[in-house]
């Protein structure tokens, strides 16, 4: 019976040439030129072809293990260290992390195929979606902020869920900012732009999606201007741009897919189990990921802009309320009133527009023309709202009740009295 071989492309093509060269039809010249060899290679090739054949062609190597192959007893250990502690983990990620702290010298793709063999990890598979155009980054830092608020189960049921405030460069991909907040709030963007500003200066662009903070829902105007985000960073001088699909700002839903895995394993190896540990974490895990993921800008030139001396951000990143001033120096604001105290030019308030400024914490702020009034909690006494006893009607003696209806008499000037009067004079 004969034997069959198996050859590959490769082999197939020289096995032609080598036909041809026995049969003197082709050049040891345009052969090494077809098969792009040297001429000593061809010559090799065709003595060994002389010799054995056709199997002389096939690599000797095929079917058997490399030599370089892993020994048995290290990818049982590997198995082990990954099962036991990042069985969930990705390959790259559990490559990082058997280098950092098990001092393991081996590839991913090593990693990789341990997992796959093990049935620690399946490889995902690739949707068909949509095709987007992607848009190139800036070409400065500061000149657009992507910013974004990522809801997730961060602590692994150790701590309720939140939600992960982020902000990203657009040029880097550098994550500028994180935080953990219990849910987005125009207070929590704000102190967020306050931290960003007083760390790296004023961005041009804010990049965000069209959320209720930054778009308000009123079907009458559906505009973003009279929001108060709007309004705090307009004053700033920051432009704010909303994003029409999430894709629009992938950059960032990328990072938040990326903190979803890597940042919940890092706080799991940290045994952080709450809100105020995790923000606590959060400038250390910054470092990691920035100097992994953060690239160089295309310029130089750094786009952020000084804040000025005259702007105060406590005041300008807070929310603001337009209210009334009765005859009597008070308001009312969230159900309660409250008592200008003011003295001077007090009875010029009357009737006139102050702002409130509520801060976070319920702390508030009532100014009148950029200066600042006192104020004082007006306190009403408490309504007796308690229902009074009622006797019933078999408690209730009638006999004893009587009724004195009023009489009438008749006035001083009455018809009566004055005909009376006239024919007494009579």
């Amino acid at each position: 019976m004969e034997e069959l071989l198996s050859m590959n492309i490769k082999e197939r093509e020289r096995l032609k040439v080598l036909i041809r060269l026995e049969s003197s039809t082709l050049s040891q010249d345009i052969a090494s030129q077809q098969l792009n060899i040297s001429v000593r290679q061809v010559q090799r090739l065709l003595k060994a072809y002389r010799n054995r054949g056709e199997v002389s062609l096939i690599c000797q190597k095929r079917g058997k293990k490399s030599n370089n192959r892993l020994v048995n007893s290290l990818t049982k250990e590997v198995a082990a260290i990954i099962a036991e502690n990042y069985h969930d983990f990705g390959p790259t990620f559990a490559h990082e992390k058997l280098t950092e702290i098990h001092n393991l010298k081996i590839s991913v793709s090593s990693v990789r195929n341990i997992m796959i063999e093990n049935s620690i990890w399946k490889s995902r598979k690739i949707k068909q979606s949509k095709i987007h155009q992607r848009r190139e980054p800036k070409d400065c830092i500061g000149e657009l902020l992507q910013m974004d608020g990522s809801y997730h189960d961060w602590f692994e049921g150790r701590a309720p869920e939140c939600c992960l405030i982020v902000l990203i460069d657009d040029a880097t991909s550098r994550i500028m900012w994180l935080q953990f907040v219990k849910w987005e709030s125009c207070l929590s963007y704000f102190n967020a732009i306050n931290a960003y500003i007083k760390k790296h200066g004023k961005p041009i662009s804010i990049y965000t999606d069209r959320l209720a903070v930054f778009e308000t829902t009123r079907k009458s105007e559906k505009s973003y201007k009279d929001t108060q985000f709007n309004r705090a960073v307009t004053s700033l001088g920051i432009n704010l741009i909303l994003a029409n699909s999430p894709q629009a700002k992938g950059r960032v839903e990328r990072v938040n897919e990326t903190l979803q895995d890597r940042l919940i394993k890092e706080m799991r190896l940290a045994h952080i189990s709450s809100m105020e540990e995790g923000n606590a974490f959060l400038p250390t895990y910054l470092e990691i990921h920035n100097k992994k993921f953060a690239k160089n800008p295309k310029s130089p030139i750094n786009a952020h802009k000084a804040i000025d001396l005259d702007f105060n951000l406590e005041r300008i990143l807070c929310l603001h309320h337009e209210r009334t001033v009765t005859k009597d120096l008070m308001i009312s604001f969230k159900g309660k009133t409250y008592q200008i105290t003011e003295t001077n030019h007090k009875y010029r308030l009357g009737r006139q527009k102050v702002l409130v400024i509520e801060k976070e914490g319920g702390e508030l702020e009532i100014i009148h023309k950029d200066k600042l009034l006192k104020f004082k909690a007006y306190n009403e006494l408490p309504k007796d709202n308690t229902p009074k006893e009622i006797e019933k009607k078999s408690q209730i003696n009638l006999t004893r009740i009587r009724i004195h209806p009023r009489k009438w008499h008749p006035g001083r000037y009455h018809p009566w009295k004055v005909w009376r009067k006239k024919k007494v004079s009579i």
